[in-house]
This record gives structure tokens, C-alpha cells and sequence, in this order.
């Protein structure tokens, strides 16, 4: 769990609940989401940009449970959501230099 979500728990008073009987599935998919992650994350240095392709792993590794081979979706559910991930901020830069355009010919 990371510290933001483990101090809004504590700030409502409650603890995270620890996980019992964890399998050495649910272990290995932890892994491998970490695995993928750090490299994914290592190709940027924007910290904002790097928290939501954590989002996006949370959202790839839910996903992935939902499928009866995880460990075999996650990466492609993974690679899929940085493709959207990365378009979505492109997009967020052509729109910011869009405005400084703008911007600079109004005055």
C-alpha cells in the first residue's frame, strides 16, 4: 500500500486491514506489476505523469483479476492503459502550447 492511501486511512481513524492467506499467485502478480512498473515509470521524469501510470497499473492489475490467466492479461491490460496514459497527456501539452499561442497573440 502506498503512504498517501495508508495516511488518509489513518486520518479517518481507521487501519488498513492486513491480507491473510495471501497465495503465491496474488504474490507473483504483485511482482510482476512491479516489474513492469519500475520500467514504464523509469522512461519519465514527471512526477505527475508517473503517478498516473501507477493509477494505470492499479487499473491494469484489477482488471487483470477479473481474468481467469491474470498473469497473462496484466501486461498487455498494462501496456494498453500507457498507451491511453500517454496520449491523454500528449494531448494535455498540445492543448497547453495551443493556449500560450493564443495567449501571446492577444497581446
Amino acid at each position: 500500500m502506498n503512504a498517501t492511501y495508508l495516511s488518509a486511512l489513518r486520518l479517518e481513524g481507521r487501519q488498513p486491514v492486513p491480507r491473510q492467506n495471501v497465495s503465491p499467485k496474488d504474490r507473483e502478480l504483485v511482482r510482476l506489476k512491479g516489474r513492469l512498473l519500475c520500467r514504464i515509470t523509469a522512461e519519465t521524469n514527471n512526477p505527475v505523469l508517473q503517478e498516473r501510470l501507477r493509477q494505470a497499473a492499479v487499473e491494469a492489475e484489477s482488471l487483470a483479476w477479473l481474468s481467469p490467466f491474470p498473469l497473462l492479461i496484466l501486461p498487455v491490460l498494462l501496456e494498453e492503459k500507457v498507451r491511453e496514459v500517454r496520449l491523454h497527456a500528449m494531448r494535455q501539452g498540445q492543448l497547453l502550447e495551443t493556449g500560450l499561442e493564443w495567449q501571446s497573440l492577444a497581446e
